[in-house]
Parts: structure tokens; C-alpha cells; sequence
């Protein structure tokens, strides 16, 4: 999984529902971040098993994985060990909870 950019101070994801393209974007935090794709994939398929669209599901992994990522380079940890994802799952399952 590979995110895109049409700016680089944005990345993102788009999204194919068979008949249109939409897109969503979050900030670019400089960096490389290993498993990040990993965290958008299993939190975009979350909220899609959760009744969300895939635009609205895109969006949610979008700033989860990016929240991860803040996360991440605040703590200074080894980014070999993976995201600091966990401490943000309450607030994953509020946006679940909240994104229509």
C-alpha cells in the first residue's frame, strides 16, 4: 500500500466505489514510517466492516495513521519497532462512532 500526493505537504488515499474516484488527505509528517500501511489497511477494512463507506473509511484510516505517526516521532522511539498506534484506538473507535 502506497499513499499519494498531490501536494507535498499532503498525503493520502483514493478511493474507487466502480463508478467514481474520491479522494482524502491528511498531513505528510516527514519521515519514513514502517507498517504505516499496515495501519491504514487494517483500519480502513475495520471501519468498512463497520458500515462505513469507503470514502468515509478512508478518511478514518487516514487520520488514525497519521495520528500513529505523530505518536510515533513525538516519542523518539526506533520506527523499526512500529507505530504507536494503540494509544489512539479509543479515539479510532470514536471516529468510528462519529464519521456518518
Amino acid at each position: 500500500l502506497t499513499g499519494i500526493c498531490f501536494h507535498e505537504s499532503e498525503i493520502g488515499a483514493a478511493v474507487f466505489d466502480g463508478t467514481r474516484t474520491d479522494y482524502c488527505f491528511s498531513e505528510k509528517i516527514s519521515g519514513e514510517y514502517p507498517g504505516a500501511g499496515d495501519v491504514f489497511s487494517s483500519s480502513f477494512l475495520t471501519a468498512v466492516m463497520n458500515g462505513k463507506s469507503f470514502l468515509d473509511a478512508a478518511r478514518i484510516a487516514a487520520r488514525y495513521t497519521a495520528d500513529s505517526i505523530r505518536r510515533t516521532k513525538a516519542a523518539g522511539t526506533d520506527v523499526r519497532f512500529g507505530l504507536d498506534f494503540e494509544q489512539g484506538i479509543p479515539e479510532f473507535i470514536q471516529m468510528l462512532k462519529n464519521c456518518s
